[in-house]
C-alpha cells in the first residue's frame, strides 16, 4: 500500500546485504541463510537532468537497459516503483517484459511497484514470488510487517479518506474509476482477514485435537485400571463365595452329626438333611450373585458394523481388530507379544493383545471420537467442584470420594472440594486417612475460613 513502508523495506534489505558482503555483522536469525553477489544494481529515486536530457521515465529505462545487458545468475538488483512516470499501460507493458527477461537471466532481485500486471506475474513466470506491506483496513494505518506469498492492495481511496480529501473529488473519483476495481480490493483484503481467521481457527483445532487425544489416553488409562480393579474384586468375590460354600457344609455335616447323637427319628433326621440341602442351594445362588456386573465407560451402541471373526491366523499390522468391553473396532498399526497399537478415528491407543480379536471392517465409518468427545462434554458439564457426603456413612461416603476422584482424573481436573461438615469431625478424620493412602491425591488440606474452614476439605490431584 501507499505509505506502508515498501521503499524502506527495499533499502533496508541492500543496506543489510552490503554490510554482508562487506563482513559487518547484521540482525539475522540464526537459520538465515544470504547470498554473495559479483553485482549489486541499483535503480532508486528521481535521476531526470535536464543537462542530459533526460526525464524520469528515460532515466529509468537507461537504468533498465543496463540491467538487461549486464545481469546474470551473480546479480542482484533492486527496483523501487517500477513503471512509474510514463502511461500506466505502457509502463506497466515494458515492466513485464524487463522482468520476463531478468528472471531468465537468473538474476536475483527486488522490486516495488502499484501495477496490478505485475502482481500477477507469480504463477506464470518462474522464480517471482508476491510480497505485500501489511496494512490495518480497520484502523487505516500500515502494519509495516512484509507478508510473503500474497499481493497488496494500493489502498488508495481509504488514505485519501483518512486525509481528508474532499468528499465531492473522491466521489468523482470512485465513479471514474468503476465499482469492479474497488469492489476487487475490498474481496481481496476481506479473504485475507478471513484466511488469518481460519489460520487462528486452525491452531486452535490443532490445540483441542491434542488435548482430545491426552483426554483419551486417561480415559484408556482409567478403563485399564478399573479393568484391573474388576478382576480383582471377581477374584475376591469367587474367594468369598467358596468359602461361604465350605462353612454351609461344615454346618451340614455338624448338625447331621448332631442329629445322629440325638438318636432323633429318622423321618426327622431326613427332614432336616432336605433342609440343609435347600439352604447349601441358596447359598451357592447367593454366591453367584456376588459376582459383579462389568464396568462399561462408553454407552452400547448398535453394533451392526462388527461381525465376529473366528481366530484363523495370528493378528499381524494392517488388520481390523474389536477391542474387547470397548465396543469399538480399529486397524491394527503393531503388535507383539503382549502389547498392540491400534488407530481408531486417527487415534493410536495402546492395547493389551488379550482385548483383541479380529473383525471385518466396517461398512461405515463409527464416530467413535465424537462420542467420547460428547461423553467428556457432558460430564464436564455435570461436574460439580463440590461433593457434599453429609449424612454419609463412612463407606457410602468413601465409594462417593473414589468416585468423585476417578471423575476428576478423567476430566482433567486438578481440585475440587469435599463436604463433610464439622461435627464430631469423625466423618472427616475417616475421609482424610482415606485421602492420605489415595495414589491419586497429591494433597488435601482445609478450605479457607471464610469459604468454610475445616467443615470442608480442598483436595488436589495429582
Amino acid at each position: 500500500p501507499n505509505a506502508g513502508g515498501k521503499s524502506v523495506c527495499l533499502r533496508t534489505a541492500g543496506l543489510l546485504q552490503y554490510m554482508i558482503q562487506c563482513g559487518i555483522p547484521v540482525p539475522m536469525k540464526q537459520t538465515s541463510v544470504a547470498g554473495i553477489f559479483q553485482d549489486i544494481f541499483l535503480d532508486m529515486g528521481d535521476e531526470q537532468s535536464i543537462e542530459n536530457d533526460l526525464s524520469s521515465y528515460s532515466s529509468h529505462l537507461l537504468n533498465m537497459k543496463f540491467f538487461l545487458q549486464n545481469a546474470s545468475s551473480q546479480t542482484l538488483f533492486l527496483i523501487d516503483e517500477m513503471g512509474e512516470g510514463t502511461e500506466p499501460r505502457v509502463g506497466g507493458a515494458i515492466a513485464e517484459a524487463i522482468l520476463e527477461k531478468l528472471s531468465q537471466q537468473k538474476a536475483f532481485g527486488i522490486v516495488t511497484t502499484h501495477y496490478s500486471n505485475l502482481k500477477l506475474l507469480e504463477g506464470k513466470v518462474e522464480g517471482i514470488i508476491n510480497g505485500a506491506m501489511l496494512f490495518d483496513i480497520n484502523k487505516m494505518q500500515p502494519l509495516y510487517h512484509l507478508q510473503m506469498g500474497k499481493p497488496g492492495s494500493s489502498f488508495a481511496f481509504e488514505i485519501a479518506h483518512n486525509l481528508g480529501f474532499p468528499e465531492e473529488v473522491m466521489q468523482m473519483a470512485v465513479e471514474k474509476t468503476g465499482e469492479t476495481q474497488l469492489s476487487f480490493d475490498k474481496q481481496y483484503q476481506q479473504i485475507e482477514d478471513e484466511k488469518n481467521q481460519l489460520e487462528q481457527k486452525r491452531a486452535e483445532l490443532e490445540l483441542a485435537d491434542e488435548l482430545l487425544t491426552q483426554a483419551l489416553k486417561r480415559y484408556q488409562d482409567l478403563y485399564n485400571q478399573l479393568d484391573k480393579s474388576k478382576k480383582e474384586i471377581l477374584k475376591k468375590a469367587k474367594e468369598d463365595a467358596a468359602e461361604m460354600i465350605r462353612q454351609s457344609n461344615r454346618l451340614i455335616e455338624k448338625t447331621i452329626q448332631e442329629i445322629k447323637n440325638s438318636a432323633a427319628q429318622k423321618e426327622a433326621t431326613h427332614k432336616s438333611r432336605e433342609t440343609l440341602k435347600e439352604f447349601q442351594k441358596v447359598l451357592e445362588k447367593e454366591s453367584q450373585e456376588l459376582v459383579p456386573q462389568p464396568i462399561q465407560l462408553i454407552r452400547d451402541e448398535e453394533n451392526s458394523d462388527k461381525e465376529a471373526l473366528p481366530k484363523q491366523k495370528p493378528l499381524q499390522a494392517g488388520d481390523w481388530v474389536h477391542i474387547k468391553n470397548l465396543d469399538a473396532a480399529g486397524e491394527l498399526f503393531s503388535i507383539n507379544d503382549t502389547e498392540a497399537v491400534v488407530i481408531i478415528n486417527s487415534v493410536k491407543l495402546n492395547i493389551s493383545t488379550d482385548r483383541l480379536e479380529p473383525t471385518t471392517k466396517p461398512t461405515s465409518t463409527k464416530k467413535f471420537r465424537g462420542r467420547l468427545l460428547e461423553d467428556i462434554n457432558q460430564k464436564l458439564q455435570d461436574f460439580r467442584l463440590t461433593i457434599d457426603v453429609r449424612g454419609s456413612r463412612a463407606d457410602d461416603a468413601i465409594a462417593q470420594v473414589d468416585h468423585y476422584i476417578d471423575e476428576a482424573l478423567l476430566l482433567g481436573i486438578n481440585e475440587f472440594r469435599i463436604l463433610h461438615g464439622k461435627g464430631n469431625g469423625i466423618l472427616r478424620s475417616i475421609i482424610r486417612e482415606h485421602l492420605s493412602q489415595h495414589q491419586s491425591v497429591a494433597e488435601f488440606s482445609d478450605e479457607t475460613i471464610e469459604n468454610g474452614g475445616s467443615g470442608l476439605t480442598l483436595v488436589k490431584i495429582k
